[in-house]
């Protein structure tokens, strides 16, 4: 081109600015419009507008519509009548799992994703036959889930179509959340035992669930869209109304008011209720909703007792004791005057009391677990809707101190019998309580007194068994030294010594649970064996002229305390040692089984039937008259001379025998002997404890054991016994000493065995001063007697075991291994 117009250059350098394209298209395009301009100036201005405005329009409406399908989520496809993909686009591929430049050219078919069905197909044609817009929606399997699709299809020309594919699985998991959410709430509306209901903003039901309906009888067909003012008198929808507005204005919710409904059959029905504003997703108010409790029957349980509040009054006030009532929430509803003189508060500051605070914590606990046992009652037994229960509770007086309190309590019913509260009344029995422990621990020491008499008794008896002991230790010892140079003689001498050194150490054994000042607990105990036990303890103290026979059967349980039958024992074969001792004769002693059923010679016993281990013991002494026999049981009476008895012995067997829930009974003639016989109950085998014996070799092990005594000797022995078990052992004789070594290297020990007893520093607190170098290090107090160590301060200290004195090496070796095993 040689000569381009003026105007034409102007117009080009615009556009393009100066980057003229070179292209043969454009050349010719601006050549044309040259010669145009050239062949009529007249249409030459007409030409430049036409040009500017056609260039400006075409590049605006290609950046708009670049954004809008840039912004589209969508994959569109042009198909010809084929299904041939002849163009696509796609705003964003990434729900799509497929490449872009995988599209052109492909037929729809052979795109796993569009998944061609049926349903997809008969839709194309339909599209291509109606020349109508067609929408459907499909689901495709992927991988381990389905994924959603809405595909909408449009006509063109020449039987082509456009489709437009929508990922929509989001949208379809969440109307599926959302449905089954509303089942799931619509199920707990329907299942609840409270009425709830929804109104909108002028009091028309929206909704109500099916308690609602069984409450006032009205179907909620029946209902929807009618106003809540239909089912209420005037006076009540109006205080109705007033709520609504109320919560309307304030958006709070009411809490707790009484609404008074007509139901179906025209009956009045009270209903505590509750309100809450309704809004929508945006925080709209658009009606009310709430939670509805039938009270009927309570409002006219009240109201009959409000009319009989004066009667009731009148007497409360005359009584020394307390009378009261409760809802089933231990609500105190009314209490009289008197419980000022019980509690020191007025019956006004005991009602706004909570009842958890009103008594200790194991009263309240105890209240609720009778009223827990009460209801199952309730549920169980239609025929003992009138009993009475009784319970001993404490209660804390207005100065803080403890009010022990005899409660008789039944129940408040309401007209279709159904229990709404509690009525009491309670008694102040404090000063019982008191005269009742003061007697407890009378018995105690009287027990305890009894027992220190029998020691004395068993004193000389002792003596003589351990001076036989120490004869045979010390006499196998000497012989033992003598005959070291024949090693098979010394070893047989060696283990009498040892035999002997076991009855010494029984015998300490049984002296110290007999003389123990303690609580009793009772464990299922093997009654033969404590029997067999008790004898070999009371042989030495018989005289030889009496003669001892055994007929004992092996088995049988009882729950009780070895020490207790030791002191039954020993009161029983004592005082007929002494009916025989300037005479002689023979002492027997039996047990057996025998069954109690109200046919045998056991019919006058005050015992249940059952089955029961009878132990009788039988003299040959000089017998009792009956006037004797009628007080032998009775405290102090004794019919032995000065200085051999305090009278307390066969008080205190009586009192044993009743705590088991036994009888005792002395069968006696003058010149004829006595017997006593015991009835303990038997329970079954099955809760018998077996206790392994020990074969085989001893445990052993490789582990560092710190020991501490303050006998060198003894510690010195322990080392050896350790040692030969195959531990390392490192002793100390000072417990100070021995919690320094430790706090030098704690992580070196892996067990640690200390005295009780010892100078400076006791077993306990060593143990806690270890425990807080080292929390986890297992620790054996080795202790022979202490009355300042309980088994359970034992063990709130971290006291794994204790090994018994004299140190035995059998036990040893087991203990130590137990303890070191179980840490593992």
């Amino acid at each position: 081109m040689n000569s381009t117009h003026g105007l034409l250059k102007q117009q080009l350098k615009r556009y393009f600015k100066n980057a003229f394209p070179e292209s043969a298209s454009w050349q010719e395009f601006i050549s044309a419009v040259n010669n145009a301009y050239l062949k009529s100036d007249d249409d030459r201005e007409m030409l430049e507008r036409i040009l500017e405005l056609s260039s400006q329009e075409l590049l605006q409406a290609n950046s708009e519509m670049r954004t809008v399908f840039e912004a589209i989520p969508d994959l569109f496809l042009r198909l010809d009548e084929e299904g041939t993909i002849l163009e696509y686009k796609a705003g964003s591929m990434a729900d799509f799992p497929i490449r872009p430049d995988k599209l052109s050219g492909k037929n729809i078919a052979d795109i796993p994703f569009i998944n061609i069905t049926e349903k997809f197909h008969n839709a194309l044609h339909r599209v291509q036959k109606t020349k109508k817009i067609v929408s459907i929606e499909y689901s495709l399997a992927d991988k381990d889930q389905e994924q959603f699709f809405e595909a909408r299809l449009l006509p063109l020309l020449k039987n082509q179509i456009i489709a437009i594919i929508r990922n929509i699985t989001e949208r379809k998991r969440a109307e599926e959340g959302l449905r089954r959410s509303e089942e799931r709430y619509r199920s707990i509306l329907d299942n609840m035992e409270e009425a709830y209901y929804e109104v909108d903003l002028k009091g028309n039901i929206v909704y109500f669930n099916s308690a609602a309906a069984k409450m006032i009888g009205y179907s909620f067909e029946e209902l929807q869209n009618r106003n809540f003012r239909e089912v209420m008198k005037n006076e009540d929808s109006d205080k109705t109304f007033e709520h609504f507005n109320r919560v309307y204005i304030t958006g709070e919710f009411a809490k707790v008011f009484d609404w008074e409904f007509i139901t179906k059959k025209g009956e009045k029905l009270v209903v505590e209720a509750s309100v809450y504003l309704n809004k929508d997703s945006h925080g709209n108010p658009i009606g009310f909703k709430g939670i509805g409790r039938n009270i009927t029957g309570r409002k006219q349980s009240e109201e009959a007792l409000r009319q009989s509040e004066a009667k009731y009054r009148f007497l409360t006030e005359k009584t020394i004791d307390v009378i009261w009532t409760c809802d089933l929430e231990f609500n105190i509803t009314f209490v009289s005057s008197s419980i000022e003189k019980v509690l020191g508060y007025t019956p006004e500051e005991f009602v706004k009391l909570k009842t958890s605070d009103a008594m200790t914590t194991e009263s309240f606990a105890r209240v609720l677990r009778l009223l827990s046992t009460e209801l199952k009652t309730e549920e169980l037994n239609a025929d003992m809707k009138e009993r009475t229960v009784k319970v001993d509770l404490e209660y804390y007086h207005k100065t803080g101190s403890i009010v022990y309190v005899e409660n008789l309590m039944s129940a408040i019913r309401d007209d279709s019998g159904r229990l709404i509260g509690i009525h009491g009344v309670s008694r102040d029995i404090t000063e019982r309580k008191k005269a009742e422990e003061e007697k407890k621990k009378l018995e105690n020491q009287l027990a305890q007194v009894q027992k220190m008499e029998s020691i004395g008794t068993l004193a000389g008896g002792i003596a003589h068994d351990f001076n036989n002991i120490l004869s045979i230790i010390i006499g196998y010892t000497e012989l033992a030294v003598n005959d070291l140079s024949k090693p098979e003689k010394a070893r047989v001498e060696l283990k009498e010594v040892l035999k002997a050194g076991d009855r010494a150490k029984d015998l300490v054994s049984q002296i110290l649970t007999f003389s123990r000042q303690s609580e009793t607990k009772h464990s299922p105990l093997a009654l033969a064996t404590i029997i067999k036990e008790s004898l070999k303890m009371l042989r030495s103290i018989i005289p030889s002229t009496i003669e001892l026979k055994q007929n004992i059967i092996d088995s049988g349980l009882i729950m009780s305390d070895p020490t207790q039958i030791n002191q039954i024992m020993l009161n029983l074969c004592t005082n007929a040692a002494h009916a025989m001792d300037r005479t002689g004769g023979v002492l027997e002693v039996g047990m057996e089984r025998v069954h109690i059923d109200g046919t045998t010679e056991t019919r006058g016993l005050d015992l249940a039937d059952g089955s029961y281990l009878m132990i009788s013991v039988r003299d040959t002494g000089h017998g009792m008259p009956p006037e004797v026999i009628a007080r032998i049981f009775d405290p102090y009476f004794t019919t032995k001379d000065v200085g051999r008895g305090t009278g307390l012995g066969l008080a205190v067997v009586h009192g044993i025998v009743k705590s088991h829930g036994g009888a005792i009974i002395c069968d006696s003639a003058v010149g004829k002997g006595t017997r006593f016989r015991v009835y303990l109950p038997e329970i079954e085998s099955g809760k018998e404890t077996l206790l392994s014996s020990d074969t085989g070799p001893f445990p052993t092990g490789t582990e560092c054991i710190l020991f501490v005594d303050d006998e060198p000797i003894l510690s010195a022995l322990a080392k050896r016994m350790m040692e030969d078990l195959g531990y390392v052992v490192h002793i100390r004789t000072s417990s100070i000493e021995a919690l320094e070594f430790f706090r030098n290297s704690p992580g070196k020990f892996d067990l640690v065995i200390t005295d009780m007893t010892m100078p400076g520093m006791t077993g306990d607190t060593l143990t806690q001063r270890i425990k807080e170098i080292r929390p986890d290090i297992p620790v054996i107090l080795c202790t022979g007697y202490s009355e300042h160590i309980t088994e359970e301060r034992a063990k709130r200290i971290g006291i794994r075991e204790f090994i018994m004195k004299p140190l035995i090496m059998k036990d040893m070796a087991r203990i130590i291994r137990g303890v070191l095993d179980r840490r593992k």
